[in-house]
């Protein structure tokens, strides 16, 4: 499938085949977004993987290692004089626990990166200008929110609810009263995102190791694929058509189009590095 005719958005794709393989793939598809500018003048980057449980990432359920590490290497190439922060809140309190299963730990603070559970985090209240649902004050990692830049790094995976989570519901991660978001939860989605839009500047798809089915259940789908792009709707929306999921169904977005946060139509939008149709493959959704 072509879609780069009347493309308006574009998402760069690489498929990996191998786990050593996965720093290049993912500085060869984060090379080609351009953003280079952005990490230059950021003061303190947060990288925000998905570890909502507690589980080895070969599974499927949490963001890969590797990918995290490559993420990181890459900014500290671009922007070395930059602090750099991996954090996250599950929605568990299985966060530590799943920084130690995964290596996190080990990985990151010989380099003198940070690594910050945000449920232990600072809580700062938040009002969100112009939420269309999530109107409550909402409470936000103090790091989350005094950062200069996010670079949200979800896993590829199905969801109960949402269909798919992805780079944009990934921003969960950064509250503490996350059960607030259940109702309404595609226009909070967007909301959520509109508050961290401004300063998050790309995001990297992990789908070295999908999953398909419970987001927190491992149901490992090996699918051997990262994605990348600058526009997080777009991105969402091929990280859900590789998943083989009703677009109509994750209307979240179509929301996030709606609200000019980015294109939700694959015919606009140009997916560069893989036959993009010859990729997907069908993931069980998850009931909720």
């Amino acid at each position: 499938m072509n879609h780069k005719r009347q493309a308006r958005a574009r998402v760069f794709a690489t498929c990996v085949t191998r786990e050593e393989a996965i720093e290049d793939a993912v500085h060869s598809i984060v090379k080609m977004l351009g953003v280079e500018d952005a990490l230059k003048r950021a003061r303190h980057v947060v990288l925000k993987p998905n570890f909502v449980v507690a589980e080895d990432w070969h599974n499927g359920t949490v963001t890969s290692t590797p990918v995290i590490m490559a993420a990181a290497a890459y900014i500290r190439g671009v922007a070395p004089g930059a602090r750099i922060t991996v954090g996250e809140g599950g929605f568990t309190s299985q966060t530590a626990e799943a920084f130690e299963r995964n290596g996190v730990f080990r990985a990151f603070k010989p380099l003198g990166i940070d690594v910050v559970d945000f449920n232990a985090d600072e809580r700062i209240p938040v009002e969100i200008p112009g939420a269309r649902a999530l109107k409550a004050t909402v409470y936000l990692s103090r790091v989350a929110v005094e950062c200069d830049c996010i670079v949200s790094l979800p896993a590829l995976k199905t969801h109960s609810l949402a269909v798919t989570t992805l780079s944009m519901k990934n921003f969960m991660g950064t509250m503490s009263n996350k059960s607030i978001m259940h109702s309404r939860l595609h226009e909070k989605i967007n909301d959520l995102y509109s508050y961290f839009r401004p300063k998050a500047p790309f995001a990297v798809v992990d789908g070295f190791v999908g999953n398909e089915g419970y987001e927190c259940a491992a149901n490992p789908v090996n699918h051997g694929i990262i994605l990348a792009s600058t526009d997080l709707v777009a991105l969402d929306t091929v990280g859900s058509y590789l998943m083989g999921q009703n677009l109509s169904a994750c209307k979240y977005l179509a929301v996030g189009a709606a609200r000019g946060f980015g294109e939700s139509d694959m015919a606009r939008i140009g997916v560069h590095g893989i036959d993009v149709a010859a990729r997907v493959k069908r993931y069980k959704r998850g009931r909720g």
